[in-house]
């Protein structure tokens, strides 16, 4: 499996078969904006 992607507003943890992505933006409560939404798309492909 390559490496993750590198991410600065979400987190990736990855544990045996289970992968957990946190939000972190709580500077805005963690609400989506577009750079956040391009990132989550680029992990859930990566962990697909």
């Amino acid at each position: 499996m390559d490496n993750p992607p590198s991410t600065s507003l979400i987190r990736l943890d990855i544990d045996g078969p289970q992968a957990r992505i946190t939000l972190a933006r709580p500077e805005k409560f963690n609400a989506l904006n577009v750079a956040m939404i391009q990132e989550l798309i680029e992990v859930l492909e990566w962990t697909a």
